[in-house]
């Protein structure tokens, strides 16, 4: 199916990723998802991939908003340089229309949000994790660690060449 012209460039964007599901289910977000036809997943009936998760970006805003570079609690904040143009700009209204039980989960967007201020904050005040060790001396390390999930995480992303 050939996009219209006007949606050339955009993409679906998961507010909380995809690749995170074990955490979706912990915090127990598919139970505030109503969109029963949501497709399922790896995980079973997780709802992660249902439109209430979801909104349509620009792919370099896409990329953006899946670093927490950019953020959305339906006004848009950019934490870095704006060169999309974006900040301060609200999202439609038919993705935060209180009468449209389908609209996009406001625990979703503050979610995205305060991870977001999160990120920000710990790269401007820590210093960025090392993730190039010799193979086989780090695993001790991250294990031992501060924030040894997260950290883990980043290690495999890395190692496996994932890409949001």
């Amino acid at each position: 199916m050939v996009a219209p012209p006007h949606m050339i460039g955009f993409e679906a964007c998961h507010i909380f990723p995809y690749d995170r599901e074990s955490e979706w289910n912990t915090r127990r977000f598919g139970t505030t998802v109503v969109d029963d036809n949501a497709p399922t997943s790896k995980i079973g009936q997780s709802k992660i991939h249902s439109p209430q998760n979801g909104i349509l970006l620009e792919g370099g805003i896409h990329t953006l908003f899946d670093a927490y570079i950019v953020a959305d609690n339906y006004k848009v904040t950019c934490f870095t340089e704006d060169s999309h143009n974006v900040d301060g700009r609200t999202l439609g209204f038919q993705c935060r229309d209180p009468n449209n039980p389908l609209r996009v989960k406001d625990d979703l967007l503050r979610w995205h949000f305060r991870t977001s201020v999160s990120a920000i904050m710990r790269g401007a005040g820590e210093k960025p994790w090392e993730y190039d060790f010799p193979e086989g001396e780090d695993i001790d390390e991250i294990i031992s660690g501060p924030h040894p999930e997260e950290r883990m995480e980043l290690e495999l992303h890395h190692r496996l060449g994932v890409s949001s």
